[in-house]
C-alpha cells in the first residue's frame, strides 16, 4: 500500500509505504539495534511520527537511508504504512556514510526536565497516569515519578539543573526538609539510595522516639534528650555505703522517688518500631559509684585539665562514631537486601555465582546449615508461610531455577552473619562477601567499605 503527499520541498514527496517492502541501507548503526518495549509502545500507540528517509531505485524498490529502528519497529508491531520522506540520492558510499553518522550522532535527546514538563502538559491536559503511559510508551512507574517531580517545586527546580531524575525523586519525598534535601544533592555518586534510606530512617526514628517520650511525659517521668549525655545510668550507680562489699546498682522502681529520676528512650530498630526505656539519674551526687576509681581503667581526673578536656571530647567523638555508624549500617543493610533481591531476579546470575556457592558450603558450613529458608525465601520474592515449601517447589516446577534458589540459600546465609559488629570488628567472613558483592555491582556505603576492609575516609561517618 503507497500513498503520496506532496511537500514545500521541490521534487521532495512523503509517500506512506507498508514497512514490510521497505529494504534498509547499509547502516552505521550496526553492533547495537534496540528496538525497547518503550519504544514499540510507542509506535504501538501513535505510530512513525516523523519520516523516515528514503529513495526510490529504477526498478522501484524503495530503500531507507535513515530511521531503521522506526521502520523495525514498525514491522515488530505490525503498522500497514509509515511515512517515508523521498529526498536522498543513491550517492557513495562515503556520502551515504557521512550523512547517516551526522544524522545519528548530532541528534540531542531529550533531557529528564524536558520529559517531565512534558508528561505534566498531558496532565494537564486531563490525560491520565495510564492514558499517558500508553500514548507516549512510557512506562507507568516512570509517568507517575515524573508527576510528582513536576509537583514539586523543589525536585523541579532541582531537575532543572540537570540532576539525576532519581535525585529530584528523592526531593520529593523529603520536600520542605531543608537539611535532608542538602544532604540529597550533596550525596556522592552511588551513595543516593543508602543515603535516602538513612534520611527515611532517621525520620522514622524521630516519630518513634517522640511517641515514646509523650507515653513516659504522660507517666510524669522527666525524659533525657536526644543528644544529651547529661545523667548517669543507674547501672552504675549504688546506695551501698563506701565501705560496703556488696554494691548491688540502684533499684529502678525505688529510685523514681530521687529528685534526678528520669528516663533515657533509645529507638534499638527502627522497622520493628523496638525501644527500650531505661531509667537514668541526672542528680549521680545523690548517689555512690558502684566502683572505686582504682577500677577503673583511666582515671582522668588525675590527668591535667587540657588533657582531660581531650580525653572527654576523644569519648565523645568515638560515641558519635558508633551511633552514626550504627544508624548508616541499618540503612546500607536495607538498601543491600534489596539490591539482593534484584539480583535474584536477574534471568542470568553472575558467572562465579556457583563458586561462590560452593566456597560457602564448603569454607562457612555452619553459617549455611544455620540459616532459615524464611530469609532465602523472601530474597526470591516468595512471603507467608511454609517457606520451604515454596522454595523447593520453585526448583521441582522449574528447575533450571536451581542456581537461583543455591544463590538465594547461599546469600541469606552470608547475611544473617552480618551484623553492626561487621564494621566495629571487621572479620574475613563478612570482608570476603561484602567484596564479592562489590565485584557483583553492588555500591558499598562508606560504612560496608570499612567492613570490607578499605581504609575510613575521615568523612565516612556521616555528621
Amino acid at each position: 500500500m503507497t500513498t503520496t503527499t506532496t511537500t514545500t520541498a521541490a521534487q521532495a514527496q512523503v509517500e506512506h509505504i507498508d514497512p514490510q517492502t521497505l529494504v534498509l541501507e547499509e547502516n552505521v548503526r550496526q553492533h547495537r539495534v534496540e528496538l525497547d518495549e518503550g519504544f514499540l509502545d510507542s509506535i504501538r500507540a501513535s505510530g512513525v511520527l516523523t519520516p523516515v528517509s528514503g529513495r526510490r531505485a529504477d526498478d522501484g524498490t524503495v530503500y531507507v537511508r535513515y530511521g531503521q529502528r522506526r521502520v523495525l519497529a514498525a514491522r515488530e508491531v505490525g503498522l500497514e504504512t509509515i511515512p517515508v520522506y523521498m529526498n536522498a540520492t543513491e550517492g557513495t558510499v562515503t556520502e551515504r556514510i557521512v550523512s547517516q553518522y551526522v544524522e545519528n550522532e548530532r541528534r540531542a535527546e531529550m533531557t529528564d526536565a524536558d520529559r517531565v514538563d512534558a508528561l505534566r502538559l498531558l496532565e494537564l491536559d486531563g490525560m491520565s497516569a495510564a492514558k499517558i503511559a500508553k500514548a507516549t510508551g512510557t512506562k507507568k512507574d516512570t509517568v507517575a515519578a515524573s508527576l510528582k517531580i513536576a509537583a514539586s517545586e523543589t525536585a523541579r527546580a532541582a531537575i532543572a539543573t540537570d540532576v539525576t531524575f532519581d535525585v529530584a525523586l528523592a526531593l520529593v519525598e523529603f520536600e520542605g526538609d531543608a537539611e535532608a534535601c542538602e544532604a540529597i544533592l550533596d550525596a556522592r555518586e552511588g551513595d543516593l539510595a543508602w543515603i535516602t534510606q538513612r534520611l527515611r530512617d532517621d525520620r522514622a526514628r524521630t516519630r518513634i522516639w517522640e511517641a515514646a517520650a509523650a507515653e513516659e511525659a504522660a507517666k510524669g517521668y522527666p525524659v533525657i534528650g536526644r543528644d544529651s549525655n547529661d545523667y548517669e545510668s543507674l547501672y552504675g550507680l549504688t546506695d551501698a555505703p563506701a565501705e560496703a562489699e556488696e554494691r548491688p546498682e540502684v533499684d529502678p522502681e525505688q529510685h523514681t522517688g530521687c529528685p534526678g529520676h528520669a528516663v533515657r528512650i533509645h529507638v534499638q530498630h527502627v522497622a520493628q518500631e523496638l525501644v527500650a526505656v531505661t531509667a537514668v539519674c541526672t542528680r549521680a551526687d545523690l548517689h555512690h559509684p558502684r566502683w572505686s576509681r582504682n577500677d577503673q581503667k583511666v582515671d582522668i581526673s588525675t590527668l591535667p585539665e587540657e588533657e582531660q578536656e581531650a580525653a572527654r571530647e576523644a569519648a565523645r567523638a568515638e560515641r558519635r562514631r558508633l551511633i552514626e555508624n550504627n544508624k548508616s549500617w541499618d540503612a546500607a543493610e536495607t538498601v543491600r537486601r534489596e539490591w539482593l533481591v534484584t539480583l535474584l531476579s536477574r534471568k542470568t546470575l553472575p558467572k562465579d555465582a556457583a563458586a561462590f556457592v560452593a566456597v560457602t558450603l564448603a569454607r562457612h558450613s555452619y553459617e549455611a546449615s544455620a540459616s532459615p529458608s524464611e530469609f532465602a525465601g523472601e530474597l526470591l520474592g516468595f512471603s507467608g508461610y511454609d517457606m520451604k515449601a515454596q522454595i523447593s517447589g520453585l526448583v521441582e516446577s522449574q528447575p533450571a531455577k536451581a542456581g537461583h534458589v543455591n544463590l538465594a540459600l547461599t546469600l541469606a546465609a552470608r547475611e544473617n552473619h552480618t551484623s553492626r559488629e561487621a564494621w566495629r570488628t571487621p572479620n574475613a567472613t563478612d570482608t570476603a562477601y561484602l567484596l564479592r558483592l562489590e565485584a557483583w555491582g553492588h555500591h558499598l556505603a562508606p560504612v560496608e567499605r570499612i567492613a570490607a576492609g578499605y581504609p575510613e575516609a575521615a568523612d565516612d561517618t556521616q555528621d
